[in-house]
């Protein structure tokens, strides 16, 4: 991999270039620059992309290759993009056998190469999403004379694992810089039915991206990935890039439950249920004194009495958690008539009762406290809840309303 040691002419060519940094749809973590040495995020940052390989492309009838164009951003705070010039015509080769590579060329017809930061997908190693865009623009055109490949305005997700997707590179005796190895599906078609069938085509590419300040003199700057920080701060649920007082929105946030304190509902009759599985989701709009959070439970059982265990289903509805920031969590159902149950059966899968939760509100209580997940904070959810609900029947419960118990951890991360 080719270590970027300045930007240079390049970058003073691309910055005539450059226009309105564009948004991925949710912030799942963004490009952030240091100064060497000090380690204070230092803006307006040049981010730039220097491609290391050829864009690749192959589907059951073709084998092509193009030259990258470089991608950049003038970036005012963390940036979530970096994107290509629009319009190029991009020199290209393809292997037609007995004759070996032929030219040819992309043509992206209004269309930009952008590269959009995605979620952590483990320490040091991100997704994100390729975009031909914006939408409506094209189609991009592979033109090989007598068959072209026509491919239209669209993102797709990066593979990630096994050396693709963002991936942070600390460079000894130099600046950090990110490594964007592309690896998506692309959906195209042929002009000409007599071309091929593919629907699709892939698309390989490398990129190495490096910052400089905006000095001037084009000093270098550390360039990593980060997960924005998940915090609550005087009482509203935010999002903060590190060591930075930018925020974006929207923010997609997920959770598990706690391997050390796991989630444990306790009903009025003293059965308890445990889930090998609860995961927690929620779309972060703003600030808010508010979250909503989705949930999911599965591989759910009772803890064993006299030898006794009744397998669950979970089932949420409509219904999902609202959590405040003062420490309490409601019960919310879309429909009127809606309910969370708790389905118990037997051994052999016949049918035992059900608890239900109706929809309620100010259940205490919710402790929430900041823990630090990889390079970036998140927010522990200590649930020690009184809920109540009904039953069916033993051991769910009588018809009367009586008191469960809903205990158990969940970080939620960004």
């Amino acid at each position: 991999m080719k270590r970027i040691r300045y930007l240079g002419v390049a970058a003073v060519l691309a910055l005539a270039l450059s226009s309105a940094i564009g948004t991925a749809s949710v912030t799942a973590s963004a490009l952030y620059t240091e100064k060497p040495a000090t380690g204070a995020s230092l803006y307006p940052a040049w981010m730039e992309g220097e491609a290391t390989e050829y864009i690749k492309l192959n589907n059951s009838t073709l084998e092509a290759r193009c030259q990258s164009p470089m991608l950049f951003a003038e970036a005012s705070d963390p940036a979530l993009t970096l994107r290509s010039s629009s319009g190029a015509t991009l020199p290209c080769e393809f292997y037609a056998p007995f004759s070996g590579w032929v030219n040819a060329t992309l043509e992206l017809n209004g269309c930009e190469l952008l590269l959009h930061t995605g979620a952590e997908a483990k320490a040091g190693e991100f997704g994100g999403a390729f975009e031909f865009g914006p939408a409506g623009c094209g189609p991009i055109r592979f033109n090989r004379k007598s068959c072209d490949l026509l491919i239209p305005a669209q993102s797709r997700e990066l593979e990630t694992g096994s050396g693709k997707g963002l991936i942070n590179r600390e460079n000894e005796g130099w600046v950090d810089t990110v490594e964007a190895n592309v690896s998506t599906l692309m959906e195209s078609s042929w002009e000409s039915g007599g071309c091929g069938s593919s629907s699709s085509t892939s698309l390989n590419a490398e990129w190495e991206l490096a910052a400089t300040d905006m000095s001037g003199l084009n000093n270098p700057l550390n360039l990593t990935v980060r997960a924005p920080d998940f915090l609550l701060e005087g009482g509203l649920f935010k999002a903060k890039y590190p060591a930075s007082e930018t925020s974006k929105y929207p923010l997609l946030l997920s959770g598990a439950q706690s391997p050390t304190s796991k989630h444990v509902i306790t009903l009025g009759t003293g059965r308890k249920i445990e889930c090998g599985n609860v995961s927690f989701g929620a779309r972060l709009a703003e600030a808010s004194s508010q979250l909503a959070v989705d949930a999911q439970y599965s591989s759910c059982a009772t803890k064993p009495v006299l030898g006794v265990t009744f397998q669950v289903s979970m089932r949420m509805n409509s219904c999902h958690y609202v959590f405040h920031a003062a420490g309490t969590m409601d019960v919310v159902c879309g429909k009127e008539s809606d309910v969370i149950e708790a389905e118990m059966r037997n051994s052999s899968g016949a049918y035992v009762c059900t608890t239900k939760i109706a929809p309620q509100t100010g259940l205490a209580s919710v402790g929430y406290n900041k823990v630090e997940v990889a390079n970036h904070s998140a927010m522990e959810f200590a649930l020690g809840l009184s809920v109540k609900s009904t039953g069916s029947g033993f051991p769910c419960g009588g018809g009367t309303p009586q008191t469960a118990t809903y205990l158990g951890s969940t970080v939620m991360q960004s």
